[in-house]
């Protein structure tokens, strides 16, 4: 029975590549390593079906990865019987990670292979004892690469200088002589880049921490900036999450003795003593987001400070103030619940572009809520941004409703909607992969007598045919030319025609299945399906319009 099972069961090679190191294995080199072993192999079945997972850019530091997270779902399902990877840290750096796995694979009778470590195969007591021993040094190994990386922050931090990016509001950097470095030739001028002072900008960041600090509600430092009309580096408006990033950002704050003891009772790791306060200069902080795509936030406990070279602007006692009152904030946080009553809530938006969400009066005798839909920017600018009316929440519910479930009729909104993909669609109604194909084959012959005309080039020995030649060869290289701009015109007519069908087809099968399950859908899965039908519903105060996905495009 179990071999029976066996024969069902698949080959899978598990491939990885993290961008922040420096082998030279392609993730297709991994695969192709992998994939000549299980030849090679007597052992491993030849008609076992084989799956491919593949992470690029991931680290081998833990097991949180999407792909690898796939394929050990399918291992758990039992599906698998051998794992085969180019090398073990490819699996994992983290020998408490791949012991767990290599338990959990036993258990589930898969056999774990490196295809170029000979004896790390998991399947004998020997096997285990080599698998742990290399997974230690690979963990090692990564520790290392760590601590240097961490070294060299410490480095930086330092000096004290700005590494480039994106500055922080109120200042711009500026490239400077390096006076602290002696080149032994003396004759490499080293630079560096420092933050200056951007006089509009630092009195912006002032006032944020000035009337933050009065207000003491990030929502009412939104509302005071926007009825104020002060904007960002961008000509927008400040959200809620900008001015928090500026508020808790050290570079504004001065080296003081306050803000020394808050970073240390924080755990951070300060390059500087107290010696080294300057109650003029502001701080650098390194490490405060995660080296990977997300940038999530780190701790501050993993945080590294120095005195930079740039003034600071908050005096260390009031950013001290501000970062208590962010944290006192935030243990009363607001916490976002899936709204049961409210159809339109998080699809709904005024035509000033916001939001527009459910605010509800009290219950009647009944029980009942009534609630209107108010624009998110009317109620936090106090109807200083947009003075638009309010929309009667239920009516705007049974309107959208009504329009979704008669949507066949001739003079349903949605009808008219679905008559103009039509029209577009009959405009590339006719596929074009035969006219490809013909296109494809010119190429083929042009490329060919390209070719026949190099061979003879390279044979013949008169040289008055050259000029002749050469001007062949430019007509056949500008025919392909013209050739390949044709397909890519008849490529994109296809697209076209692919992204009309879908939306038609996507919004009918949407459209039906609202009207066939009305009654027993919750009022969330109601407007799951009114976000993957509508690609917006506006409110202007007078009308409510509806646009299916594809209408505007």
């Amino acid at each position: 029975m179990e071999e029976n099972n066996n024969s069902k069961r698949k080959i899978f090679i598990y491939a990885r590549k993290s961008k922040f190191t420096k082998e030279s294995e392609s993730i297709e080199e991994q695969i192709d390593k992998c994939r000549k072993y299980i030849a090679a192999s007597e052992e491993i079945p030849k008609d076992a079906g084989i799956e491919v997972f593949c992470d690029e850019g991931k680290s081998g530091k833990d097991l949180n990865r999407p792909e690898f997270q796939k394929m050990y779902k399918k291992i758990m399902n039992g599906e698998c019987r051998y794992v085969i990877v180019y090398r073990l840290d490819r699996i994992s750096r983290s020998v408490a990670d791949f012991s767990r796995l290599l338990n959990e694979l036993q258990e589930k009778n898969v056999l774990f292979i490196s295809a170029t470590e000979k004896g790390l195969d998991g399947t004998s007591a020997l096997g285990q004892l080599m698998v742990y021993i290399t997974s230690a040094f690979a963990e090692f190994e990564r520790q290392i690469i760590a601590e240097r990386v961490r070294d060299n922050m410490h480095k930086l931090a330092q000096n004290g200088r700005w590494l480039g990016g994106r500055t922080p509001l109120g200042f711009n950097s500026k490239m400077v002589k390096n006076t602290s470095h002696i080149d032994d030739e003396g004759d490499i001028e080293r630079t560096e880049y420092r933050l200056v002072p951007n006089a509009d900008e630092i009195e912006t960041v002032r006032l944020i921490y000035k009337e933050f600090l009065k207000r003491q509600s990030l929502t009412n430092l939104e509302t005071f900036l926007q009825n104020s009309n002060i904007r960002s580096r961008n000509n927008r408006d400040f959200t809620i999450h900008t001015l928090k990033s500026i508020l808790r950002n050290p570079v504004y704050c001065t080296a003081d003795r306050d803000a020394y003891d808050y970073f240390q009772e924080n755990g951070c790791e300060l390059c500087l003593e107290d010696k080294d306060l300057e109650l003029s200069k502001g701080f650098m902080s390194f490490n405060k987001t995660q080296s990977n795509a997300r940038r999530k936030a780190n701790p501050m406990s993993e945080w590294i400070l120095a005195v930079g070279k740039h003034n600071g602007i908050i005096s260390g006692n009031n950013w001290v103030k501000v970062q208590r009152i962010l944290d006192n904030n935030a243990d009363k946080g607001y916490r976002k619940s899936q709204n049961p009553i409210a159809l339109l809530s998080g699809v709904l938006k005024c035509s000033c572009g916001s939001y527009m969400r459910p605010k509800y009066n009290r219950p009647d005798k009944n029980g009942n809520k009534s609630f209107v839909y108010m624009c998110e920017q009317k109620e936090r600018s106090h109807k200083g941004r947009c003075g638009i009316c309010n929309l009667n929440g239920r009516t705007a519910d049974k309107l959208i409703c009504d329009i979704l479930l008669d949507y066949e009729l001739p003079t349903n909104v949605l009808n008219e909607q679905l008559a103009i993909l039509r029209r577009k669609l009959s405009t590339v109604d006719e596929t074009n992969a035969e006219e490809i194909k013909k296109l494809q084959d010119k190429i083929a012959e042009c490329e060919a007598k390209k070719t026949n005309l190099f061979d003879f080039a390279g044979t013949t020995a008169d040289k008055s045919l050259y000029h002749e030649l050469e001007q062949k060869l430019i007509g056949l290289s500008n025919t392909v030319k013209a050739l390949r701009d044709k397909i890519a015109e008849l490529e994109n007519t296809d697209r076209l025609r692919a992204m009309y069908l879908s939306d038609i087809l996507s919004a009918e099968n949407v459209l039906k299945t609202f009207k066939a399950n009305f009654e027993t859908l919750s009022t969330i899965e109601k407007r799951d399906i009114i976000k993957r039908l509508f690609d917006k519903i506006t409110w202007d105060g007078e009308n409510l319009s509806v646009f299916i996905h594809g209408v505007c495009r």
